[in-house]
């Protein structure tokens, strides 16, 4: 009997809680799923931030996702505290950020140990020398002003969205 009254109240608790969460913002868009795969010559390209920018701009949102192992990102739009799955409907504009980085020359144990002089020093050699790295993603994807990745996101049609950067070399 104790057990029976143990799984009706757990019962009435789930029900009870199911139906709470955050509450959609007043204005929030309509969205739809979104995936990016983003490749390099056909070969995934892990870690790269995928950004939508909407057309006529939305400043109350945030649309990103980051890549992973498959090149895949998973779009979510956020505004304040709230976020869902998926990117709002209507024009949408995709920019692409990566930085290449260089590989480091010193462990943690030794980077603890510097001096601030000399802290600020190496420091000051590895943001030389990443600039001297060919840039993982070309100028023109990274900018939302010059980027050709557009497209039109219509109300309960899934998008799969795949760049290959290399068509976008010089």
């Amino acid at each position: 009997m104790q057990l029976l009254r143990f799984f009706c109240a757990f019962g009435f608790l789930v029900v009870l809680f199911s139906g709470c969460g955050q509450a959609i913002p007043e204005g929030f868009p309509k969205t739809t799923p979104c995936t990016i795969i983003v490749t390099d010559n056909g070969q995934p390209l892990e870690g790269v931030s995928v950004m939508i920018s909407t057309e006529p701009p939305m400043s109350s949102l945030s649309i990103a996702a980051k890549t992973d192992d498959a090149g895949k990102a998973v779009l979510q739009t956020f505004q304040g505290s709230y976020s869902t799955t998926g990117i709002p409907v209507g024009n949408v504009v995709l920019t692409l950020v990566k930085r290449a980085v260089v590989e480091e020359t010193k462990t943690q144990e030794q980077v603890e140990a510097m001096s601030p002089r000399e802290l600020e020093q190496y420091q000051r050699e590895r943001d030389a020398n990443t600039a001297k790295l060919p840039k993982v993603i070309p100028d023109i994807l990274s900018n939302p002003a010059t980027s050709p990745l557009k497209k039109e996101i219509i109300v309960n049609q899934a998008t799969e969205w795949v760049v290959d950067i290399a068509e976008y070399r010089k």
